[in-house]
């Protein structure tokens, strides 16, 4: 609290003041609690503490928020791709300490999965569906959900869990195939109906 004579005053939503000597008729300031933390009013520390009767703590997960925060739900919502579980300093937090306060986790989401919506408080949202189970760090559409086939095989359907053989009268290379595939998007036709069949790439045929 800040002192001014005879009179102790809390500090207001979103600023603290540690314990100190207080002086008659000297007037004290409050400083913004920490990022990442917030109060409404009363705070006793830069990380949340406060007074009784009034509330702090951390910023919500999947939430971020700059110095000075009067409530959890600090600046907005974390970016598409990334994910906090609370305590978040940035929009597109990298780590523990860059981005969110120590004790929190935070960062892009993991490879495999994605974040297509902000506000992620997890570190995998969304899985890659079906055979498409690749993706980099911090994907935030799932039409970056991936898959390579082999040769020989094709994915018929999106939502297929096997890969489909090539069959007569087409040639299935090796292929890497984002969601959602259109069918046959890695199955070509032979450019002879009579040659051979399941068959890797053009130049595997038998004319």
């Amino acid at each position: 609290s800040g002192t001014s004579g005879t009179t102790t005053t809390a500090c207001g939503a979103g600023l603290y003041k540690a314990a100190h000597n207080a002086y008659y008729g000297t007037s004290y300031t409050c400083s913004k609690v920490n990022a990442g933390y917030w109060n409404n009013g009363g705070g006793t520390n830069a990380t949340g503490s406060v007074i009784s009767g009034k509330s702090g703590g951390t910023i919500a997960a999947g939430r971020y928020g700059a110095a000075g925060a009067t409530s959890d739900q600090g600046s907005g919502a974390v970016a598409k791709g990334y994910y906090s579980t609370g305590g978040g300093t940035s929009s597109t937090p990298t780590a523990a300490g860059n981005g969110c306060v120590s004790g929190k986790s935070c960062g892009k989401v993991t490879a495999g999965c994605y974040a297509d919506a902000t506000g992620s408080t997890s570190s995998c949202p969304k899985t890659c569906p079906g055979l498409y189970v690749n993706s980099v760090a911090g994907s935030d559409d799932i039409s970056d959900c991936y898959f390579t086939t082999k040769g020989g095989y094709y994915i018929a359907d999106k939502t297929d869990t096997a890969l489909t053989k090539c069959g007569n009268k087409f040639y299935c290379p090796a292929t890497t195939l984002y969601y959602p595939n259109v069918t046959g998007d890695n199955r070509k036709s032979c450019p002879d109906a009579s040659s051979s069949t399941d068959t890797e790439a053009l130049a595997d045929m038998a004319w």
